[in-house]
């Protein structure tokens, strides 16, 4: 479906609607439009958009974009109010683009029904985000560390300064042959991410809370983990048979972001999961890059921050009437 040309003064201003679960006449578009972070990438959408939009799936795209500039606002309706592409899995979310482009004054979709999070607000968007007639609130803080402008070899040292006694009881698990593992073979990877996710199931059952990581959100994550290892990393510590704790990130030019993390009750006196979490951060380091904790302030997180990003999500006040009804 696309909606007619609409003339503004002397231009030519084009928008065009993009409603199919097959997004692969919008490769090169997407590709093409400036980005600022993972979550914006072309494969992540087109994974998503084939297991959450597809035959029976609870979304319908809503993709607007703009040919020249390169413009997409990736959006997906779900009872009737636009949400995000990547909805419930991608901590950060943007349009694409040049946020400062005269084409985004038009874009059509200021007053549909929209709940929308994920809004950083230190993004090129944030000035866009405030213009648009919705209620922007207060979502979480995103944690972070950054080295500063120490070279790799002093960070990792001024790191582990910082942290002496996880430190410590890091090395010792080393030196006790306990391995630490980038993994790399495909059906290791495969049988990991499926540790991880039964793992991460009876964590939630045992304390009682809801899990996000249901049967579409696996489909997603086994898909980005079968046919992006270059940007989907997956991390084991102990033996590959019997995992200690696992951790899957994201990898992007500068920085590594941290996604999900399990580990093995049965070990939980060592603390694997955070063993794991600062293994990877003291790689991430050597290597020159920041670490990005992703939503929430929780204290294993905290522990090891430079510093955190407030997120915020907005909606529009019909969004809200109709969330509120669907609720009831």
């Amino acid at each position: 479906m696309q909606p007619p040309a609409r003339s503004y003064g002397s231009e030519l201003i084009v928008w065009r609607l993009h409603t199919q679960a097959d997004l692969s006449s919008l490769a090169a578009l997407w590709r093409a439009a400036p980005a600022e972070h993972i979550f914006q990438r072309f494969e992540m959408a087109a994974a998503w958009a084939r297991v959450f939009a597809g035959p029976g799936g609870p979304y319908r795209p809503r993709i607007w974009y703009c040919e020249n500039p390169p413009l997409i606002l990736p959006l997906a309706e779900r009872e009737e109010v636009l949400r995000w592409l990547g909805d419930g899995l991608w901590d950060y979310c943007d349009p694409l683009g040049d946020a400062a482009a005269p084409e985004w004054r038009q874009a059509p979709v200021a007053q549909a029904p929209a709940a929308l999070h994920g809004i950083r607000e230190n993004c090129g968007w944030w000035t866009w985000f405030q213009s648009q007639p919705w209620k922007l609130e207060y979502f979480a803080d995103a944690p972070f560390y950054r080295a500063g402008a120490l070279p790799p070899e002093a960070a990792v040292a001024a790191l582990d300064e910082r942290h002496p006694r996880i430190t410590e009881r890091l090395d010792h698990l080393l030196r006790a042959g306990v391995e630490f593992a980038m993994v790399t073979e495909p059906l290791e990877r495969q049988r990991l991410l499926a540790w991880t996710l039964r793992q991460k199931a009876a964590r939630m059952a045992a304390l009682g809370q809801a899990n996000v990581l249901g049967g579409l959100e696996a489909a997603w994550l086994a898909e980005m983990v079968a046919c992006h290892p270059e940007f989907c990393e997956l991390w084991r510590l102990g033996p590959a048979d019997r995992p200690w704790a696992a951790l899957l990130t994201w990898s992007q030019p500068g920085l590594r972001l941290g996604y999900t993390l399990s580990f093995d009750p049965a070990v939980a006196r060592h603390s694997p999961g955070v063993k794991l979490l600062y293994a990877v951060l003291r790689r991430t380091v050597a290597e020159g890059r920041g670490f990005d904790f992703l939503t929430g302030s929780q204290p294993f997180k905290l522990r090891f921050a430079s510093g955190a990003q407030r997120l915020w999500q907005c909606h529009s006040p019909a969004a809200a009437a109709m969330l509120n009804c669907n609720q009831n």
